[in-house]
């Protein structure tokens, strides 16, 4: 089952109140996608797919264009989450490190077309810039999961990483940020489940991944 933003949302507040975290794979192709999904159903536990720009534009699905390559890549995604093998798995597709000149027009795209969670990678844009483009993606509309690897947001932050934060200022109920560990490959085994003991609720998994595959 192909999650809405506000699944996710809710996932995370679970996994944050159960102290458990959700691996997030990058799956390269659709061979990928499949072994993602089939390990998560044999392990009865809910998983992120998350593709980065590379892969989108990869001949696996794009050929050289991102907006094609996320068509391809979500409607084979969500035709398998809503098969009768996988309509019992809760799954998050999750945009992996997009930046670039066409950022914007990439995460408005996959808004549309129904991502679980957006990520954006801000880390090489200067303040002023940072904040013009976190406030457009804000503004794509509700609900919106929205992950930021350097950055602002207007209250619809999902996910920071790396560390935890919270809207700037205080508002009525709040905007719980959660945290996510953006690269686990390598790391020890205590030191994940120390991470996950202090609330971190996803867990970024791909070199080990991909180089298992290669």
């Amino acid at each position: 089952m192909l999650l809405t933003p506000t699944q996710t949302h809710d996932l995370y507040l679970e996994a944050l109140e159960k102290r458990f975290a959700i691996l997030a794979v990058n799956a390269d192709s659709p061979a990928a996608i499949v072994d993602v999904l089939e390990a998560a159903r044999q392990c009865d536990a809910p998983v992120i797919i998350e593709t980065s720009l590379w892969q989108l534009t990869g001949h696996s699905f794009g050929f050289g264009d991102p907006i094609l390559g996320l068509q391809q890549y979500i409607s084979s995604l969500r035709t398998l989450a809503a098969s009768e093998r996988f309509a019992s798995t809760p799954v998050v597709f999750h945009t992996d490190h997009i930046k670039g000149p066409r950022t914007l027009d990439i995460l408005t795209a996959a808004f549309a077309l129904g991502a679980s969670s957006l990520s954006l990678d801000s880390s090489e844009l200067t303040e002023e810039a940072n904040l013009v483009l976190a406030q457009k993606i804000c503004a794509l509309g509700e609900p919106l999961a929205l992950e930021l690897e350097a950055g602002v947001d207007e209250g619809r932050l999902a996910l920071w990483a790396p560390g935890c934060g919270t809207r700037h200022g205080f508002s009525e109920g709040g905007f719980p940020a959660f945290s996510a560990v953006h690269g686990s490959s390598g790391l020890p085994v205590d030191a994940l489940k120390a991470a996950v003991a202090a609330g971190v609720v996803k867990v970024n998994w791909s070199s080990e991944s991909l180089l298992l595959r290669s």
